[in-house]
């Protein structure tokens, strides 16, 4: 063990440093506090033994320098002292030091010393080496939670979104459709897809769909729920007025082809699509008969679109009171 010993007394110096030596322990001595006090800021010291009395900075002094030092393992410090008065032993503790020597030294009273400031150091490693083991578990533990949780969010995601538009899937859109009570619901079709399919191919137009599908979602807004429904349809959830969804749809159908889209070969097309949109018919009640209901008049009104031109919007009228 590495021992750092304040002494200024030269004979006790040198007894404690050859007692020491000979139980196999590697020794500084330091002739005052602080000269002490330089050797344990460039070292660290598991053991102090201070002479109380010294020029200078004195024992006390040291141990509270120590104490306050901020070091990563623990310093045990005995003290070499002549007083016995109680109130000087309590100062002392209360300064930080662990233990006593009495002055004279006696070769046994060390001995004993020694091996309580082993064992308690031992113990303060092992203490230490727990801890370190607890900290290291504690944050691979955290890292794994926090891997799982990205993970479970990842699931979710994908159990939820379709994964070439981002937008959500058939699955995530009925059921908000079901339970998030809309007041109307469009389904947009991209028109002539098959075309774009046969002529540039299908990357092509997988290309199509998401700019299509970003283009909706950007046209209607957020608070509008876009899902894809299946190949090149797509629908909108509205909680608002039927004019005002009206009106987000037709600005929908415009926003698609009024700019070209750039296709994977570098050629550009211009894609429209068609919508049909149908205020919610039916019972808050019965939610799904209404769904059903309310989307089969949508997919009417889309076919109306279609048979009209395509590229425009068809709207249905609410039901009468």
């Amino acid at each position: 063990m590495n021992i750092l010993i304040a002494e200024d007394d030269r004979v006790s110096a040198l007894v404690l440093r050859r007692t020491l030596e000979r139980a196999g322990h590697e020794v500084t001595v330091a002739t005052d506090g602080e000269q002490a006090w330089a050797e344990f800021r460039a070292r660290t010291y598991r053991l102090v033994i201070s002479d109380w009395m010294m020029p200078g900075m004195d024992g006390l002094d040291l141990c509270r320098n120590i104490r306050e030092s901020g070091a990563d393992s623990y310093t045990y410090i005995i003290l070499l002292t002549a007083k016995a008065q109680r109130e000087d032993r309590l100062a002392a503790l209360d300064a930080g030091v662990d233990d006593f020597l009495s002055k004279p030294l006696n070769q046994a009273d060390l001995t004993a010393r020694m091996k309580t400031a082993q064992r308690i150091l031992t113990w303060e490693m092992q203490l230490q080496d727990v801890n370190e083991t607890l900290m290291r578990n504690a944050m691979e533990l955290a890292g794994q939670a926090t891997e799982i949780d990205r993970m479970r969010k990842e699931a979710e995601y994908l159990a939820t979104h379709d994964t070439l538009t981002g937008v959500l899937n058939r699955r995530a859109w009925f059921h908000l459709a079901t339970d998030g009570h809309p007041t109307a619901i469009a389904i947009f079709d991209v028109d002539h897809f098959k075309q774009v399919n046969d002529e540039f191919g299908h990357p092509a137009g997988d290309n199509v769909l998401v700019t299509i599908a970003s283009r909706l979602a950007e046209a209607l807004g957020p608070t509008v729920t876009v899902g894809r429904l299946g190949g090149e349809e797509f629908g909108a959830l509205f909680r608002f007025s039927l004019g005002t969804a009206t009106s987000d749809c037709e600005r929908a159908v415009a926003a698609v082809p009024a700019t070209p889209i750039a296709l994977p070969n570098g050629q550009v097309i211009t894609v429209s699509v068609s919508a049909g949109l149908s205020p919610w018919l039916g019972s808050l009640k019965l939610r799904e008969a209404s769904l059903a209901r309310t989307y089969e008049a949508a997919d009417k009104l889309l076919y109306e679109a279609k048979n009209a031109g395509r590229g425009r919007l068809s709207t249905g009228q609410p039901m009468a009171a």
